[in-house]
């Protein structure tokens, strides 16, 4: 029956009885004492009906009837006591048709007759095994019928015709031919190939639900598993705001993640990594304040925490844009963008572009000096206008007019003097730059020609020598005075004040005197004695060789280098040369040479 061969055996200790085998020896077994101890119950006439083994045998109490085994002593049964009591009804000449077994049998009442016995088929349950895949996240999983059938052995030979879903998946959602599957729903065999599962978004893992499988009579004692394994798989980064910015010109601005921000749902903010490929062309990048350079990188994490900020270069330009692109660390990539900002324009002050140099006028004599048009500079391009600041004074006879930033006019006979004037550019706004210059008026001393003593007054006296024959004494007084000597040999007294001196051509002698005083003794070689107060003695080449007799820089005295610098310079003792050439030879006010003048250059000053 089945694989099992069933026969009748005497062991020697039970009798004759009904044995089984699997054909081998561990297999081979008694399959139940029917007659028990000693005695023999002859088992005779075995027959298989379906999947089970009709034959005779006599139990000992009631005699030689029909019994049935399934193969264990348990299921090894009296079918019927056809004759009642010991005597034996004795089935003969069993056979089968279909599921009928037909035998001779004396039930003690008719006599040998034909007797039937209908076997009812029992079924046994189906049994399962779990079912194993794999896929990737993100990607629907189908099903086939031969996954569920292969999981499916049913003892009885019968074919799998539906299962059942016991349970639902712990992640994601099953669905057959595109309508979800609802809790204990059944599904028949042939549809299996329409079942799938898509798992929830961005998940990887494992995955499971349960089912049963029915024979078309009962369904598995034991319910299955549907094991699913998710793959990983790197989700792209996704650029979800790049909004740009507005700020004022001139301003710093943290770019924030609500204008700018990428998200990946595998990746950490400190994972993403932008990288600049373009940088802005009117502004900088920076990172904790640290500007970027081309290829740099920064992280999510950095404008989710500000520290990414973007500074304007105060330029007039309303527009500027950087690019970027973007790596997750695992593959993913976003290609280049650019980052656009706009803005807004911010009224700029005027500024000097350079200092307005003071000028000089001569009482009674005309005078006209123009602001030049460089001077100031607006870089919005206004149009600016001009004006004196309050409080400034003019000399007499000086106008300024702002149209064309002109001062002119003849200085009164009482004008001299030295005037600071405060020129005042202004925007449309308001805004506004200033310079302040010196305007001197002299007071004109005249000088005749042969020479002689020259005495000026106590106004900013103007003794102008030059191009006068003979030898002169000019002597400045009080103010200050601008002194010119003539081409001979001449004495400058600058007296109080604050004096220039001119020396001319030939040896002179220029005495500063008390003040702040300048000293140049043109061309020849000349003595130069600042007296008290800061003086600058002036150096020239091709002027001679000057002596500086009483050079003293505690009291703020320099040497003033005219169309040279210090660097051209080279040393000797107490001698400034260049080249070849001796300037000056300097020597301090108690007549010691002063030296060390190379370790000095803060004693320079350049005109």
């Amino acid at each position: 029956m089945g694989n099992t061969l069933f026969f009748t055996a005497d062991d020697g200790v039970n009798g004759t009885e009904l044995w089984k085998s699997d054909g081998t020896a561990a297999g081979t077994v008694l399959v139940a004492d029917i007659n028990p101890g000693g005695s023999s119950s002859v088992p005779r006439n075995l027959t298989v009906v379906g999947n089970t083994l009709f034959f005779t045998a006599d139990d000992g109490v009631n005699g030689t009837e029909l019994w049935k085994s399934d193969g264990t002593a348990a299921g090894t049964v009296l079918v019927g006591n056809i004759r009642p009591g010991s005597s034996s009804s004795d089935p003969q000449n069993l056979r089968v048709v279909g599921s009928t077994l037909f035998f001779s049998a004396d039930d003690g009442v008719n006599g040998e007759e034909l007797w039937a016995f209908t076997v009812i088929a029992s079924n046994n349950p189906p049994v399962l095994t779990d079912i194993s895949k794999n896929g990737d996240e993100d990607n629907a999983i189908a099903f086939t019928l031969a996954e569920f059938t292969s999981a499916f052995a049913d003892p009885d030979g019968n074919s799998l015709v539906k299962i059942q879903i016991l349970t639902l998946p712990n992640s994601g959602i099953l669905q057959l031919n595109g309508e979800n599957v609802t809790l204990n729903q059944e599904i028949a065999a042939n549809d299996l190939n329409t079942l799938t599962l898509t798992p929830d978004a961005n998940f990887n893992g494992s995955i499971s639900f349960s089912w049963n499988g029915f024979d078309g009579e009962v369904y598995a004692v034991n319910e299955a598993d549907v094991s699913l394994t998710l793959n990983p798989i790197n989700d792209l980064p996704v650029l979800t705001t790049n909004a740009g910015l507005t700020l004022a010109e001139g301003s710093i601005i943290a770019i924030a993640n609500t204008v700018l921000q990428v998200t990946d749902v595998d990746n950490t903010a400190v994972e993403i990594s932008y990288t600049l490929t373009n940088l802005p062309a009117n502004g900088t990048v920076s990172l904790n304040g640290t500007a970027l350079a081309t290829n740099a990188t920064f992280t999510q994490d950095d404008i989710d925490n500000n520290r990414l900020t973007y500074t304007h270069n105060s330029s007039e330009n309303t527009a500027d844009s950087f690019s970027f692109t973007v790596s997750d660390g695992a593959g993913g990539q976003i290609g280049n963008n650019t980052f656009n900002l706009t803005i807004n324009p911010v009224n700029d002050a005027p500024t000097l572009q350079q200092a307005i140099p003071d000028q000089s006028a001569i009482e009674g004599q005309p005078f006209t000096f123009a602001i030049p048009v460089h001077t100031f500079a607006d870089v919005d391009g206004d149009i600016l206008t001009y004006s004196l600041a309050a409080g400034t004074v003019l000399p007499d006879g000086i106008t300024f007019d702002p149209a064309t930033r002109s001062f002119s006019g003849t200085p009164s006979d009482t004008a001299s003097g030295s005037y600071n004037l405060t020129v005042i550019a202004s925007d449309p706004d308001g805004e506004i730059a200033s310079d302040t210059f010196t305007l001197q008026v002299f007071h004109p001393i005249p000088v005749s020609s042969g020479g002689g003593i020259i005495s000026g007054t106590n106004q900013d006296d103007l003794i102008d020598a030059s191009g006068k024959l003979g030898t002169y004494r000019l002597q400045g007084g009080g103010g200050n005075d601008l002194l010119i000597g003539s081409h001979q040999r001449d004495v400058l007294q600058g007296g109080l004040d604050n004096d220039r001196l001119y020396g001319g051509g030939d040896i002179d002698r220029l005495f500063g005197e008390e003040g702040d005083d300048l000293l140049d003794g043109g061309a020849g070689s000349d003595f130069l004695y600042g007296g008290l107060g800061a003086d600058y003695f002036v150096l020239a080449t091709g002027n001679g060789s000057d002596r500086i007799m009483d050079f003293n820089p505690a009291e703020g005295d320099r040497l003033a280098l005219s169309g040279l610098n210090f660097g051209q310079l080279s040393f000797n003792s107490n001698q400034i040369i260049l080249g070849s050439e001796v300037l000056a030879y300097v020597t301090g006010s108690l007549g010691n040479p002063v030296t060390g003048l190379n370790t000095r250059p803060e004693w320079f000053v350049t005109l």
